[in-house]
């Protein structure tokens, strides 16, 4: 009965109707690629802990041509940690009020942003939450931007 039940599936795989295909190689481009890269969203806070030493290790792994060679790098603009589950998910905010910024405020993060531009690394930066004083709650989540509390940064520094 044991050699029934298990032939009974195996002559039924060896009779599917669906064609086998094969793959192609071309060496024919497909899509192109603008750069590799990786996202400092969270591992800076960890890693900004170790001694400069192994920091530097590190940055050069990732973003020297003797190592990844990473040709860019995002970088997360903190909104703080206000309300946050795991603050350390959170990186500071450089908002301080309309106009006034404190870029010291994350140093794991700009470490990491300075070593990849050091490297010729194109950096972009992006967010995961506004500054709790932007906000409807005053928290980094669950609320929405308050009507004219957001401003674009001139070059000069000054809100409009």
């Amino acid at each position: 009965m044991l050699s029934i039940l298990i032939a009974a599936p195996l002559l039924l795989l060896s009779r599917s109707p669906t064609p086998v295909l094969g793959a192609t190689v071309s060496s024919t481009p497909a899509q192109t690629f603008l750069g590799i890269g990786g996202s400092g969203a969270w591992w800076p806070h960890d890693l900004f802990n170790f001694p400069d030493a192994v920091r530097q290790n590190l940055s050069t792994l990732l973003f020297s041509q003797s190592g990844l060679g990473l040709s860019s790098y995002r970088f997360n603009v903190g909104g703080g940690g206000v309300g946050v589950i795991n603050p350390v998910r959170a990186p500071e905010t450089f908002y301080v009020s309309a106009g006034v910024y404190n870029f010291s405020a994350d140093p794991e993060g700009v470490f990491f942003m300075q070593q990849a531009g050091a490297h010729g690394v194109t950096i972009t930066a992006f967010v995961n939450s506004a500054p709790a004083a932007l906000t409807s709650n005053h928290a980094n989540c669950g609320g929405t931007f308050v009507n004219g509390a957001l401003c674009i940064l001139s070059k000069s520094g000054t809100c409009h």
